[in-house]
């Protein structure tokens, strides 16, 4: 992370500016199925997180777990200090009753859980501030099998002034990478660079 006289400048600079979540831009801005709940998978991306996630890129770059890892999304945010955080996306509701621990590839779930509650990227995060924050997942791209990252939070990045600029884009793709060390391919606006 950057860091120097002015960190917090620094940080500013280098990965956006700190955000809070905007939940007015949803359907249901209450967000109460997200009131005070954590994802369980929820870890900050240490050495023992980056290390797991490049074993599980190298245990899915064959069958079969290929095609099983493109059912898995991850939840990602750098939190105001420049730490990141990651969880496995979970559907927080199911036909209206509240669920723990509730991921899409689990037996007696929908096929299709798009309409389905999720906890979102604030439960990533304490105080609901983040610098950045979007997914993760694995996928192809012609003979490519990789982590691929992006920035797709509707609450901390959907209008363009809360956007982050190319070159915060791609310092948190670093970080990523040096962390996990592995390549990371961004995913911006569903086109992959």
């Amino acid at each position: 992370m950057s860091s120097g006289k002015n960190g917090t400048t620094d940080l500013d600079k280098e990965f956006g500016i700190v955000k809070n979540a905007i939940s007015s831009k949803s359907d249901e801005p209450d967000m109460i199925w997200e009131k005070d709940r954590k994802p369980i998978s929820l870890c900050s991306l240490d050495a023992q997180s980056a290390l797991s996630m490049k074993q599980f890129l190298e245990a899915c770059s064959n069958r079969p777990f290929r095609e099983i890892s493109r059912g898995i999304t991850l939840l990602w945010a750098m939190a105001p200090s420049g730490d990141l955080w990651v969880a496995v996306e979970e559907i927080a509701e199911l036909n209206g009753v509240s669920i723990v621990g509730g991921y899409p590839i689990r037996r007696h779930f929908p096929v299709a859980v798009d309409a389905e509650r999720k906890l979102g990227h604030p439960c990533l995060l304490d105080g609901l501030e983040a610098r950045a924050a979007g997914e993760l997942y694995l996928d192809q791209v012609g003979d490519k099998f990789g982590w691929h990252l992006n920035f797709e939070s509707g609450r901390f990045h959907r209008e363009p002034e809360r956007r982050l600029n190319d070159d915060q884009i791609k310092n948190v793709a670093k970080q990523f990478a040096n962390r996990i060390d592995v390549p990371i391919h961004l995913d911006i606006n569903g086109d992959f660079a």
